[in-house]
């Protein structure tokens, strides 16, 4: 039995990432990000290499699922230089397979059946190239128990719901915009409610940035002192209502190149719990908006919540661990309505004793 690191599984095996998606953003442009720019090789079915023009970066066109197939040989092969392969997108190498199948079958059952088959082999084959494979994916919408959830989009439900299971790594493409309308792309790493994601290797925050290279560093563990990193800086804003604090955030205003020796050691890590904190901070106001509650309750909320667990510090100040709690205890609420119940409760029960502290306060 041979034991390895995590870092000899990457380099002897690669990364198998599936990146998903909204038009628009970015998911073309990440595969300029591997960092091994003359080592990389982006498998277009798409077409639409505008976003990447001002990099060198070897392309190879394909209209066909036969030559699909060619280039899969020629990799499988190893007579080449490639450390990394980039399909973009699976989504439209699928619908070639589909639009086949169709022609060669009148049943639609049949040739969907066909199509996942087809498709499903063919991208197995691709991920089990012993080298970094990345597949782009388009993002599909699904309404499911009340929620929107979007996950990647591929022709036909059997080959939509299986595709993330070829994988260690999915990743949701996000574009967020601040109050400035400045517009930061993040990939998000992490299972969340609205979002279909996950990382095996454990080593990745929730939110990183789309950066294929850093990335492949932090999987490996050779995220060096030495090495220049480019981080995400997360720019939280809350603002006054009434006196109250709502939750607000923004994703980053831009990036900053930091030299890991010049920087304080917490530095990486505070950036990291400031992106978990911005989760933390969505995920207790989506679970607060989903039991319809208006938003001076919400708000109302919030303040109870501050005022009992941080001693009335401002929401933007909140320990990491207590927005932990909030979440976790909204939570354990899975029906909307109880959810509302408990929220109604706690204001009641804090409004009770801001007036008995004014009260008090008149008697003294």
């Amino acid at each position: 039995m041979e034991i390895k690191s995590t870092k000899q599984v990457v380099e002897d095996f690669g990364l198998k990432i599936l990146v998903h998606g909204p038009p628009g953003a970015g998911k073309t442009r990440l595969c300029a990000t591997t960092g091994e720019l003359e080592h990389t090789l982006i498998i277009s079915a798409e077409g639409g290499l505008l976003s990447i023009r001002e990099w060198d970066i070897d392309v190879v066109q394909v209209t066909s699922i036969r030559e699909v197939y060619e280039v899969y040989e020629f990799l499988k092969k190893g007579e080449h230089h490639y450390r990394w392969v980039c399909l973009d997108s699976i989504s439209e190498i699928a619908e070639v397979v589909l639009q086949g199948e169709k022609l060669r079958s009148r049943d639609a059952r049949r040739a969907y059946g066909e199509m996942a088959d087809t498709v499903f082999d063919l991208l197995r084959g691709f991920r089990n190239l012993p080298f970094h494979v990345v597949m782009i994916a388009k993002q599909g919408r699904e309404e499911m128990e009340g929620r929107t959830l979007f996950a990647p989009m591929l022709p036909g439900r059997q080959l939509t719901l299986n595709i993330a299971y070829l994988f260690d790594e999915v990743f949701a493409l996000r574009v967020e915009q601040n109050s400035e309308g400045v517009l930061k792309r993040v990939l998000q790493t992490g299972k969340s409610r609205s979002y279909e994601a996950k990382d095996r290797s454990g080593k990745l925050e929730m939110y990183e940035e789309a950066d294929l290279s850093v990335i492949r560093k932090k999987i490996e563990g050779s995220m060096g002192q030495n090495e220049e990193v480019e981080q995400e800086e997360s720019v939280v804003q809350t603002s006054a209502i009434n006196g109250k604090q709502r939750i607000a955030a923004s994703a980053s205003q831009g990036q900053r190149t930091m030299t890991m020796n010049d920087a304080p050691q917490h530095k990486s890590s505070d950036t990291a719990n400031e992106l978990r904190r911005e989760y933390l901070r969505r995920r207790v106001y989506v679970l607060l908006k989903e039991t319809g509650l208006k938003k001076g309750d919400i708000l109302d909320y919030i303040a109870a919540r501050c005022e009992r667990d941080a001693a009335g510090e401002d929401v933007s100040k909140v320990p990491l661990d207590v927005f932990e709690s909030w979440s976790k205890e909204l939570e354990t609420y899975k029906e909307h309505e109880p959810r509302a119940a408990h929220v109604q409760d706690m204001i009641a029960r804090w409004k009770a004793w801001k007036e008995k502290q004014k009260d008090d306060e008149s008697a003294a």
